[in-house]
């Protein structure tokens, strides 16, 4: 009975070892908008010719316990799919309101709902999250 236990105790200390983060199933932000606007015409940074775009209304809440420094969403809108990169110090509780302009180009009308969620997130402690 005495080496009953030891696998037992082997498979609780693995599990012990695993970072919270891994066994996260639901996302660590939470959006509260996703919104992508009407096109509008858009100057390139680097002077380039004026081009149609929208803007992409994002804002997240870390509602983790760790300061996000680089998350990656998925917007879905008028049947396009677009990935957007967000890189800061998204702390936890605080609300993070973006704007990306000249994101989407799609010629969907600006009323279709727009769907965003969280792929993957990378923490400042160096884990990660992901769907």
């Amino acid at each position: 009975m005495r080496y009953a236990t030891l696998p037992l105790a082997a498979a609780l200390l693995a599990a012990l070892t695993i970072p919270a983060h891994a066994m996260q199933t639901q996302a660590p932000l939470t959006i509260s908008t996703c919104e992508v606007g009407a096109m509008e015409p858009v100057a390139p940074v680097d002077s380039g010719p004026v081009m149609d775009g929208r803007t992409v209304y994002l804002s997240f809440t870390n509602t983790g316990t760790t300061t996000v420094d680089r998350a990656t969403f998925k917007i879905s809108h008028g049947g396009n799919h677009y990935t957007i990169v967000d890189v800061g110090r998204f702390t936890p509780g605080a609300l993070i309101e973006h704007r990306f302009f000249g994101y989407a180009n799609d010629r969907a009308p600006s009323e279709d709902a727009a769907a965003c969620t969280v792929e993957t997130t990378h923490f400042s402690n160096g884990t990660r999250w992901s769907q």
